[in-house]
């Protein structure tokens, strides 16, 4: 779209308004360029069906040409109107319209080509710059999904990646980092959907954010790991292995930061969906951290805290069947190198359970002793 458009002459020509040498000019000069005759014909359109041009005008001026060009009208309608329909917008489609609706009743229509036209001008205000900032707001958000690296990793998968600031990450399954282009220039900042582990670099004078659902954690150099899995209700966790974090939660853009705590090594944060912070001991890291090494460190913990894990891991779905299955307890080292169905049967035998699988559906139920025996 050319900016240099002439937009008030081009206002007086769409409304008839020009004399017929500065008509004649007009169309020399749109017909002179074919992309600006095809971009003239669409600003008619949007003259006609939405009152707006695409850029910006001097309004303060267009408004006191109309004035003066209204005034004459009062005085001499039909000059005017001769005007209007020898000189008005030269494309036949639009000009038959335009003349149609002049020979109806001259100085009616004239007018309110006038009035419709002053209107058009100051709609530009709001209307024209609401049309600028959509454009603007489109082109911004597309430069910044191009301008971001995503790191992810599916069901079953786990991955470790370096930043080039020479962090490490460690991506448990089903999760992902957007990683910014402009990273380590003069922020480092990702933003994380699922769970992962992170070795950062230090780097006293640009602290590393993780954003997180509605969670940051803000280090200058440490090992911790945020869990932050999607959805309604799930909070949102961060364990520290070395050095010491800031957790904080971001509710709405009028209060930014509503609370932030530090959390040290060998402890847990927690940003709960009502956005209460709290830090406790943790008195098993393995827990917590042994899937980074493909084990699942388990020490009297419950199925229903156990199943969660093995699904995401084997990308299977598992159902448990029976009152208070999902109670029992189990103590156990779980290799994620091994075959799904010989972990499986592991946690049967253990808990007094049977299973059964139907594709990637794995069903829990308790067992009797033949089904026991089978197992075996």
């Amino acid at each position: 779209m050319d900016h240099n458009m002439p937009w008030v002459k081009l206002a007086k020509y769409f409304a008839g308004e020009l004399t017929k040498e500065e008509a004649k000019k007009m169309e020399i000069w749109i017909k002179a360029d074919s992309k600006r005759e095809e971009q003239i014909d669409f600003i008619y359109k949007i003259w006609v069906e939405s009152g707006s041009f695409p850029y910006e005008i001097n309004v303060d001026n267009a408004w006191k040409t109309l004035e003066y060009n209204m005034d004459r009208m009062d005085k001499t309608p039909s000059a005017v109107n001769q005007k209007f329909t020898e000189n008005g917008y030269s494309r036949r489609d639009h000009s038959e319209v335009l003349n149609d609706k002049a020979k109806e009743h001259p100085g009616r229509h004239l007018r309110r080509i006038a009035l419709v036209a002053a209107s058009i001008l100051i709609l530009l205000t709001t209307g024209l710059l609401t049309y600028q900032n959509h454009q603007a707001l489109q082109k911004a958000e597309n430069a910044e999904e191009i301008a971001k690296k995503v790191l992810s990793t599916k069901n079953g998968e786990r991955a470790v990646y370096t930043l080039n600031d020479g962090s490490k990450v460690v991506l448990h399954a089903d999760s992902k980092v957007e990683v910014p282009l402009h990273f380590n220039s003069n922020k480092r900042e990702i933003f994380l959907e699922g769970e992962a582990y992170f070795e950062v670099t230090p780097n006293p004078d640009v602290p590393f954010v993780v954003h997180s659902g509605e969670a940051y954690t803000r280090v200058l150099g440490t090992k911790f790991l945020v869990r932050a899995w999607p959805g309604e209700f799930k909070n949102i966790e961060v364990i520290v292995e070395e050095g010491s974090v800031s957790l904080g939660g971001n509710r709405d853009q009028s209060s930014p930061i509503n609370q932030e705590v530090t959390i040290s090594k060998n402890q847990k944060g927690i940003l709960a969906h009502d956005y209460s912070l709290t830090v406790s001991e943790v008195t098993n890291l393995r827990w917590h951290l042994g899937w980074i090494e493909g084990r699942l460190i388990l020490e009297d913990r419950k199925l229903s805290e156990i199943l969660p894990l093995i699904e995401r891991w084997y990308a299977v779905k598992i159902i448990a069947e029976g009152s208070g299955i999902k109670e029992r307890r189990l103590t156990a080292e779980i290799d994620y190198t091994q075959p799904m169905m010989e972990i499986l049967k592991g946690i049967a035998l253990s808990l007094d359970l049977n299973f059964t699988r139907e594709g990637q559906i794995i069903t829990f139920s308790p067992a009797d002793e033949i089904q026991k025996d089978s197992l075996k």
